[in-house]
């Protein structure tokens, strides 16, 4: 792999991850299905971020919408 394609790959993770944590920043945050639809990620790759999110101190807040759903926010330090 040539040192473009790397630097083009760490690009595309981070606006990945910016978007999620764009989705997760709005007022109502966003449920599982929203984040993979955001991202092209599975499930399982959208919790696994959610989790190194947590890891690098983000704060994020887990609720239950009227549907069922899971919802996922990041909340500010007060």
């Amino acid at each position: 792999m040539s040192t473009t394609q790397s630097q083009r790959g760490a690009e595309k993770r981070i606006s990945k991850l910016d978007a999620l944590i764009t989705k997760l920043s709005g007022r109502h945050g966003a449920t599982i299905e929203q984040l993979t639809a955001e991202t092209g990620w599975q499930r399982h790759t959208v919790r696994a971020a959610l989790s190194r999110l947590r890891q690098r101190g983000h704060r994020i807040e887990r609720t239950i919408r009227k549907s069922g759903a899971s919802c996922y926010r990041v909340v500010k330090p007060t």
